[in-house]
């Protein structure tokens, strides 16, 4: 499938508002499993991020990746994938790597 550059523009302008909203925690995690290619479970999640049991299900939730609750494989849509893993060379630091997002110490 081919996407014209003005609907490229557009998915990387909705992906980076819902990226941007997200916790720092969140947006890490993200980062963390887009080195994992094709379809994952939660123990292969956890292996590569060790907050990915509390993100697992934000993150579905938020329909940034996918989950089959039949067979417990988790999975990404292509063009999330590729927006994530673009931010792997560009990670938070600083006082932004340090943020905590109030509603995250507030949650249940």
């Amino acid at each position: 499938t081919v996407i014209r550059e003005d609907d490229r523009v557009a998915l990387e302008t909705t992906f980076a508002f819902v990226y941007h909203r997200l916790a720092v925690a969140l947006q890490r995690v993200l980062r963390q499993l887009s080195v994992v290619p094709g379809p994952f479970d939660a123990a292969m999640a956890t292996a590569v991020s060790d907050d990915a049991e509390y993100a697992l299900p934000e993150l579905v939730k938020r329909g940034l990746i996918t989950h089959d609750p039949q067979t417990g494989q988790y999975g990404w849509r292509a063009p999330v994938r590729a927006f994530v893993r673009a931010r792997l060379s560009n990670p938070p630091s600083g006082r932004d790597a340090l943020q905590l997002d109030w509603r995250d110490a507030l949650a249940p």
